[in-house]
């Protein structure tokens, strides 16, 4: 589980690409346990953020086995790092890319996940997100991207995949999300 951010544009709230995707299969885990679980993924993004810019790392002994686990990956990977934790939106939403490098002449849209399984399916979503945000921002084309995640292990071991962004699945979820909140938002009295 990562953390929900609170993202404005121009005094307008908008959804996180997190609260588009909202996934049921958490809707079971204790709470304490998705805030251990997202405490963690925030401590270990901003220590990979900082080794990547130069600056010192702190983080908590039990999770330096993710950190390892990242150094590993930069120093095996040579990826130029274009972007770390940059916040990009549309219209529609808005959210934050842990990694934007470049990679065989394209973008690199990567994600960082400390996660105990990698559901690749919600990170094909998730990617296209990024994606359709940072070319909006950037005007760039959507065919000048690729996908990635950057699966960091409890081991210290990490794995790395390309992954095509599924654009239609993300697109589907938020269709179905822009329509909760117009029937929530009519059953509460407050339809135009």
């Amino acid at each position: 589980m990562e953390d929900e951010h609170l993202y404005l544009l121009q005094g307008r709230i908008l959804p996180s690409v997190t609260q588009i995707l909202k996934d049921e299969k958490y809707n079971n885990i204790p709470r304490f346990i998705l805030e251990k679980a997202a405490y963690k993924g925030t401590q270990v993004h901003k220590a990979t953020e900082n080794y990547d810019l130069g600056n010192e790392v702190y983080l908590e002994q039990a999770y330096e086995p993710y950190l390892s686990a990242y150094i590993d990956f930069r120093l095996e990977n040579d990826i130029p790092i274009l972007e770390r934790e940059t916040m990009v939106y549309t219209e529609d939403y808005a959210g934050t890319i842990d990694f934007v490098g470049k990679v065989d002449d394209k973008i690199l849209i990567a994600d960082i996940k400390t996660t105990s399984k990698l559901y690749t399916e919600s990170v094909a979503m998730q990617l296209a997100a990024y994606v359709i945000a940072h070319s909006y921002n950037n005007d760039n084309q959507l065919e000048d991207y690729k996908g990635a995640v950057i699966w960091l292990k409890k081991d210290g071991k990490y794995e790395y995949h390309e992954i095509d962004p599924d654009f239609n699945g993300f697109n589907k979820k938020l269709i179905e999300y822009k329509n909760l909140l117009t029937a929530t938002s009519e059953n509460n009295g407050f339809a135009e």
